[in-house]
Formats: structure tokens, sequence, C-alpha cells
């Protein structure tokens, strides 16, 4: 089955599963049974089955976090938004990110991501935020800094210099 999933992942790109995939392509409905024999599958919660290939596909994590939130908007925010517009000069240990679905915190093998629920419209998310590198929007420095009084949390590491200075 490795091999199968392998093919596919060359193939098709996709590395991401939900637990009715799985068992159609393994023809089981015994999700445990096929993790337990399936080394090179990891489970996220019985919520989404990644196959660990080969290949690390770049932003895996990324991608996991879109399809744990799929019919939700979410965007990079909050601590780790400001420490990549040098607002903050830690590192976040996480992937953070706002959402428009439920909080939550997900254990990956590419690392942990955490979902804060925001209240905004798709359009303010759109207005507010800038596109990166991989999938993840990125919210502009004051988004953020908003965002992160909301939950007020971290305030203390802000470097208001940087906040105020133009990017």
């Amino acid at each position: 089955m490795r091999m199968l999933l392998e093919m596919r992942y060359r193939r098709t790109g996709q590395f991401i599963y939900t637990k009715d995939e799985i068992c159609s392509i393994f023809q089981t409905d015994n999700v445990e049974q096929i993790l337990v024999k399936s080394p090179y599958l990891a489970n996220i919660q019985f919520e989404l089955i990644v196959f660990l290939g080969s290949q690390t596909p770049s932003g895996a994590i990324e991608q996991i976090a879109l399809s744990l939130r799929k019919d939700q908007q979410c965007y990079i925010s909050f601590e780790d938004a400001l420490s990549r517009w040098h607002v903050i000069s830690q590192i976040p240990m996480m992937l953070i990110l706002a959402t428009t679905g439920e909080s939550g915190l997900y254990s990956t093998p590419f690392g942990r991501i955490e979902f804060v629920h925001v209240e905004h419209t798709n359009k303010e998310i759109l207005e507010n935020t800038v596109e990166c590198r991989h999938s993840l929007r990125l919210a502009r420095k004051w988004r953020a800094f908003e965002d992160l009084k909301c939950i007020d949390r971290n305030i203390h590491l802000i470097d208001y210099v940087e906040l105020y200075t133009e990017s």
C-alpha cells in the first residue's frame, strides 16, 4: 500500500486523506488497524490521515491546516504573524492561525497548529491580509496586533517602535 500511496502522491500531489478515503484505499472500515499496520501514515486527531512519503511537500503544515478548516477562512496571525513582521523577536514554536471556524490545537508530523476563532468577515480578512509564499494569507501588522489584543496574550512582547514603522 505504501507504493500505491507514493505513486498517488507523485501523480496528484495528494498526501492528506480523510478516514473514508483511507478506508476505501485499504478496502476496510477499521482505521485503527490500518494505522497500526502502516507506520507511514500519521493520524491527526482522527480527522485526517497524512501519508509520510519519501518527500515532504513544501508548505505541508499549511496544507494540513487548510484541510482541517476546509470550509472556513484561515490566515497566519497573532504571535506568528508579528514575528514574521519583526514586531516581536520570539519565533513561535507552532503555526498560529486565526480562523472563522472553531479554535483548536493539533499536533502533526510537521509541527503543531493552533487555531484561534475570530469574528471577521471574508471582506475584512482579504483587506487586512497579504499573500505569502504558500497557501495561507498573512495578517498585516496591525491586524495581527489587533487579533493578539483581542485574546490578551503576550502583549508584553510587542516592539512598539517596529509596530509603528512602515514596512
